[in-house]
């Protein structure tokens, strides 16, 4: 198992859909930001214009990075505990477990998420392969930002 996060495209919202969805009526914006459908029925119609048809971002999605396996999250939290106050977003509600899914940061916590990630850059391992992980870490999380604030997306995990 992997930790991954994600932000959905917002090309419906934005009138930038390629090919209208086969069933428009059933089509609504989910609490994370991504498309869903009301009718189960017609749920893999939906999931296959999703990922095929809809836009230029399959499935639906902007930006997706695997965050990391269940070690390296838990060398992440146990990174991150040294100085846990700089960091309560980052382990309370990111690298809290590495098994987590189906959850998301709301737009509304983005601008303290950038906080916290800026902050990473003061975190440093002598092992090169540890500042690595530290490195891709502040990366993925500086992009998936990126990204959210683009969209005005949750980021989903």
């Amino acid at each position: 198992m992997a930790l991954e996060a994600r932000v959905h495209c917002n090309c419906y919202e934005t009138g930038k859909l390629l090919i209208p969805p086969p069933r428009p009526d059933q089509l609504y914006l989910a609490e994370d930001g991504g498309l869903a459908c009301t009718d189960l029925y017609h749920l893999y119609e939906f999931e296959e214009w999703l990922e095929k048809y809809a836009c230029r971002h399959p499935g639906g999605v902007a930006l997706q990075h695997v965050i990391g396996s269940a070690g390296v999250i838990a060398f992440l939290q146990e990174e991150l505990e040294r100085t846990a106050d700089d960091f309560p977003l980052l382990l309370g509600k990111v690298v809290y477990d590495a098994n987590h899914a189906g959850d998301f940061l709301p737009v509304t916590e983005l601008k303290d998420l950038l906080a916290e990630t800026i902050r990473l850059a003061v975190l440093h391992s002598d092992d090169s392969e540890e500042e690595s992980l530290l490195r891709n870490f502040e990366r993925q999380l500086k992009g998936l930002i990126t990204c959210a604030i683009q969209m005005r997306k949750p980021i989903v995990f």
